[in-house]
């Protein structure tokens, strides 16, 4: 028998990986489809910060196609989304209104990269009311915001982040990976469960809109839910409630950046009730401490505030610290009252 001389055994080798390398490009293939048949059920991929701020950008991004860029727009978290009814404040029908508030993301590191990254060059904006509150400047609570904008695919600005958008352009693999990482949630959804969290785009004047309206419950349910909601805002989003200095700064370099790029910028401190006030470590001492510093940096960038803790009745409001539609569309009227007199 003939022994197999040094390229023989190459060849030979070099077969073996071809093989192997071409089993692998099989699955990878397979595993491609399989993920883009079931795509549709799972949930949105992590490109932003949360499904409501990648409806946003999709409908800035609509918004500026369409040339409704220029306008007016109301920033902040829920409070300001909530409570601010944009074209009842600015009623030019010449001028595009829109609310670009970012449910869960008012803290101001997040607000300074949401405004001055994506807003800011979408919709290229006129004027903006930014509505703040304590809660956005309380460093205790900072990872669980800045850290999860940091993360997502979209806003991730390492080099790692940038081949992964190359990557998730293409790849269903590689735009779905934290859900195919969870066992329980792919089982859920090859046994047909519906996993999708998308929300759908909003068409012409709802796009960009006011959150219109409460899921409608009983008085009894609402007391309980109220009361839970007290609970966590003082056991949870306010504990330990500290002002902090990063928060303060981005709130300063956002206030600067507001004055670069727009016509006109004013801050907002949001009605809340007297129960949120008092949720704070130190009642009254903490908030008022904090809206000293605001006024100041403010001030000092010369950017109007309004102070309108108290402006609206414990019966407007829905919770603590959200107003019901009703009292949203009241106080949006007398912000606009306010703003006129201002030379808005």
């Amino acid at each position: 028998m003939r022994e197999q001389g040094p390229d023989s055994e190459r060849a030979a080798g070099r077969r073996r990986w071809l093989g192997v390398l071409a089993g692998a490009l099989v699955v990878l293939v397979l595993a491609e489809i399989g993920v883009r048949l079931i795509e549709p059920r799972l949930p949105e991929p992590r490109d932003w910060f949360s499904p409501s701020a990648a409806r946003l950008v999709r409908e800035m991004d609509a918004a500026a196609t369409d040339g409704a860029t220029g306008g007016f727009v109301v920033a902040g978290s829920s409070m300001a989304g909530r409570d601010l009814v944009p074209d009842r404040v600015v009623t030019d029908p010449e001028v595009p209104t829109g609310s670009v508030a970012l449910a869960g993301g008012g803290q101001t590191t997040v607000q300074e990269r949401w405004l001055t990254e994506e807003v800011g060059p979408r919709l290229r904006p006129g004027a903006v009311l930014w509505g703040i509150s304590s809660l956005d400047f309380n460093a205790t609570r900072r990872a669980d915001t800045i850290d999860r904008y940091a993360s997502a695919r979209a806003t991730r600005t390492d080099r790692f982040g940038a081949a992964d958008r190359v990557l998730a352009r293409y790849s269903a693999l590689a735009r779905n990976r934290d859900s195919l990482r969870d066992p329980y949630l792919m089982l859920q959804v090859l046994t047909g469960a519906d996993e999708s969290d998308a929300l759908p785009d909003r068409r012409g004047d709802a796009a960009l809109g006011f959150a219109r309206g409460y899921r409608e419950v009983p008085p009894e349910t609402l007391a309980r839910l109220r009361a839970a909601e007290a609970a966590f805002a003082r056991d949870t989003q306010l504990r330990g409630f500290r002002i902090g200095r990063e928060e303060v700064a981005a709130y300063r370099r956002t206030l600067r950046a507001l004055r670069r790029t727009t016509d006109r910028a004013v801050v907002v401190i949001m009605p809340v009730t007297r129960e949120y006030i008092d949720a704070h470590p130190n009642g009254s001492r903490d908030y008022e401490r904090w809206v000293r510093v605001v006024t100041r940096v403010a001030r000092e960038e010369g950017v109007p505030l309004l102070d309108e803790t108290r402006a609206m009745p414990e019966s407007a409001f829905r919770d603590l610290e959200h107003l019901d539609e009703a009292g949203a569309e009241a106080f949006s009227d007398r912000l606009r009252t306010t703003l006129d007199g201002m030379g808005w």
